[in-house]
């Protein structure tokens, strides 16, 4: 376990982000410009990227693509020259598949050479599953089967994407059940086999401060989960 930030090698500062206009991926946005970062956005609707983000950060994009993971010309022109992917990929209905989208990302990733991927996954995937079910009962035995089943399926096959990719740095970050508050600015890393969390922290965690987290992983300070090869940390609010 670790409260710094898990790493990935990277020496410039370009990053391009995948479902910028989702829960998490416009607070991803939001981070990366705020830190500096040159961002590339990837989202289906133009009009919704400017009202999520307000005309200021809009303005302050790099670039924009208007288009989904399906299009693999805009996945392209999203991807080519960037440093670092986050990928934001998916919803509670399922309806926009994590697993097929996650492939063509890191088939693009492949054939224009970027080799930096953070993609949210969720604590409950893969061998995560034990620490879920410890902190998280209700959302593990109520939440997920009754609302979230297709998600989760969707994830678990997306992760396996990533296991067997060979030559890329994936972080796959697993938070608990996501709020829709205002982040606290402050989160950390916990190994997926630890299952009494550090400070009696909660299975809850904003957005926002996922969002962070994974903007983090650019940066060239803290413990590096992936310098090289896939890794599954989960993320977790800091304790009391």
């Amino acid at each position: 376990m670790t409260s710094s930030s898990p790493t990935l090698t990277t020496t410039t500062g370009k990053v391009a982000v995948i479902g910028a206009t989702g829960g998490v991926g416009r607070f991803v946005v939001k981070h990366a410009l705020k830190k500096g970062y040159a961002v590339v956005a990837l989202a289906r609707s133009k009009e919704k990227l400017l009202q999520v983000l307000g005309k200021d950060d809009f303005d302050r994009l790099e670039s924009y693509a208007r288009g989904s993971c399906d299009d693999l010309t805009k996945l392209e022109e999203t991807i080519s020259g960037a440093d670092f992917v986050i990928s934001c990929l998916g919803t509670p209905s399922g309806q926009e598949p994590v697993e097929s989208g996650t492939k063509n990302v890191i088939a693009t990733m492949k054939k224009v050479g970027v080799k930096n991927l953070a993609m949210i996954s969720s604590c409950g995937v893969g061998d995560s599953v034990k620490q879920a079910k410890k902190n998280a009962k209700v959302f593990m035995y109520v939440v997920k089967p009754l609302f979230l089943s297709k998600l989760f399926q969707d994830l678990e096959e997306a992760e396996k994407v990533c296991k067997k990719e060979n030559g890329l740095n994936i972080v796959r970050v697993r938070p608990p059940h996501l709020q829709d508050k205002p982040g606290k600015g402050t989160y950390q890393w916990v190994e997926p086999h630890v299952l009494k969390l550090p400070g009696g922290a909660v299975a809850a965690i904003p957005r926002e401060d996922v969002a962070l987290a994974m903007v983090e992983l650019c940066d060239d300070t803290g413990t590096a989960f992936a310098t090289s090869g896939d890794k599954g940390p989960s993320l977790f609010p800091m304790g009391s």
